[in-house]
């Protein structure tokens, strides 16, 4: 009964699951579309951060390796010096002698401010340094005398070879990076030039615009020049033991205390970011090897750009599931509505039943259900409330209208949901009844004319009611005009046979 308060109430229930359950339905496609999205973006940024930090790595090699060509060609170019290799040989022939020469001190000097080098010296085949001149120290000339027998770069060169070694200077204490090259004399070793350059040097090339983290380290994994102070002499992803002369090298620092370890922190389809295990991070880190395969490039990138793309996505996912839900809301509205005008022209808005329109809409698809037998019984009740008339005279219109009010409200509580109900004008009221036979129809409705007599006088503002009832059954074929011209001549009959009544119409008559 679709047209009663009770059914129309049952219907708002049912719109507001309808609508919570498309903005559930809504809210799962945001999110699982949203989820789709967030990942591949993440992924297509962190890609970018790795491909940025490889290439980065690779620039910051590419300008080291560039750098250290030139480091490594200049002990080499000096120690074919002939002044170079004069002095040596004085000191050959003078071992107990100390060996001075002011005009290959100031020519070191010159070299060394041509080509940005710290320091430049030339120790004898013992390791004493006869010759030098640097910048790092306040008197270039307390070098001399100085031995280097111990220092790796040395020992490679009296082996015959070029030397490079990274070590914590002794005068200066500055990390430096020193190269040698051997002067040989008729196959034999008489002395090293040596080439020294701080590590500030390389520190310059890992200063990247947009780089908040790059390192170079040696064989140790020890970071030997860092872009943040904090990283120097830092072991990278390692905790094995040290090897080399490890005094020599690292003096007193100790590189083990503070290694950076990674560990994964989040994988985005492959490429992963990692935390340290001190709790730095998250980067994207990639390395670059030197040709020697002796110093490594390590690049950390950030995730900030990873993190800026997920909240940009959140946010602009958040506004399209409100603008989205808001749209949902706008045309759920706009149906609502006109399924209210609909709702409207079909209900009589005085007793909240149906309107005599929605009747011959109703009418007519029943008859036809029965028809064709989808439906067994169904049977036209009119109802007519008696003296109606005398009530508006004598009560007012108000009270009229509250009486048609509480028939209305008598009609919804005295028949079940399946029937359906109308007023059509006036005090005239229509029930269409289902599946009753003829004998429990007329029970029925002989049943809401009793309850209306019990019921009616209740309210002392109102006059006691009655109604005469006409009862028709729909025949097969018998179109909708048919059975309410039966239903209305017996409805008739019952006036004139006393009022207060029910009578059936005759099922012969046409």
């Amino acid at each position: 009964m679709v047209t009663t308060p009770r059914i129309q109430t049952e219907t708002e229930n049912h719109r507001g699951r309808w609508i919570a359950a498309w903005l559930l339905l809504w809210t799962i496609a945001v999110i699982v579309v949203g989820i789709w999205l967030i990942d591949n973006s993440q992924h297509r940024a962190a890609k970018r951060l790795q491909i940025t930090a490889a290439d980065q790595a690779e620039r910051i090699r590419d300008r080291i390796e560039a750098d250290l060509q030139i480091l490594r060609a200049m002990p080499m170019v000096l120690a074919a010096q002939v002044n170079a290799r004069q002095l040596l040989m004085e000191a050959m022939r003078n071992p107990n002698e100390p060996v001075r020469s002011a005009s290959l001190n100031a020519h070191y000097k010159r070299i060394a401010s041509m080509t940005g080098i710290d320091t430049i010296f030339l120790a004898d085949a013992n390791g004493r340094i006869i010759a030098a001149h640097s910048f790092t120290t306040s008197d270039a000339q307390s070098l001399l005398g100085h031995n280097a027998s111990e220092r790796e770069y040395f020992a490679e060169a009296k082996a015959g070879q070029q030397g490079e070694q990274f070590a914590i200077a002794k005068l200066s204490k500055l990390p430096s990076v020193f190269f040698s090259a051997p002067v040989i004399q008729d196959g034999v070793f008489i002395g090293a030039v040596v080439v020294k350059s701080t590590n500030n040097r390389m520190r310059n090339f890992l200063n990247v615009t947009g780089q908040p983290r790059a390192l170079l380290v040696d064989a140790n994994k020890v970071a030997i020049a860092a872009s943040q102070d904090d990283d120097f002499l830092r072991r990278v992803d390692t905790t094995t033991p040290l090897a080399g002369n490890l005094d020599q090298r690292y003096e007193s620092a100790k590189p083990d205390n503070r290694p950076i370890i990674f560990e994964e922190h989040r994988s985005y389809n492959g490429v992963t970011a990692l935390t340290t295990t001190a709790g730095e991070g998250p980067y994207i880190k990639q390395w670059a090897d030197l040709n020697d395969q002796r110093w490594s490039v390590c690049v950390m990138l950030g995730t900030q750009q990873i993190t800026k793309v997920t909240r940009q996505w959140r946010i602009a996912l958040t506004l399209i599931w409100l603008v989205g839900a808001l749209l949902l809301l706008l045309v759920i509205r706009s149906v609502r509505h006109l399924h209210d005008l609909d709702r409207l022209a079909n209900i009589d808005v005085l007793s909240g039943l149906g309107n005599r329109r929605h009747y011959e809409a109703v009418v007519e698809s029943l008859c036809d259900a029965h028809d064709r037998d989808r439906i067994q019984h169904v049977a036209l009740a009119l109802f007519d409330l008696d003296n109606f008339k005398h009530i508006n005279d004598k009560h007012g219109h108000a009270a009229g209208d509250r009486v048609i009010e509480q028939f209305g409200d008598h009609l919804t509580k005295s028949t079940r949901r399946m029937d359906h109900l109308f007023r059509l004008g006036g005090d005239e009221f229509a029930a269409l009844i289902l599946e009753l036979t003829p004998k429990a129809a007329e029970q029925a409705v002989t049943g809401i004319q009793a309850r209306l007599r019990l019921a009616s006088g209740t309210d002392d503002d109102l006059p006691q009611t009655s109604v005469s009832i006409g009862l028709a059954y729909h025949r097969s074929g018998e179109d909708p005009d048919a059975l309410y011209r039966r239903a209305d001549r017996a409805m008739y009959a019952a006036k004139e046979h006393g009022r207060n009544r029910v009578e059936v119409a005759d099922e012969t008559a046409g």
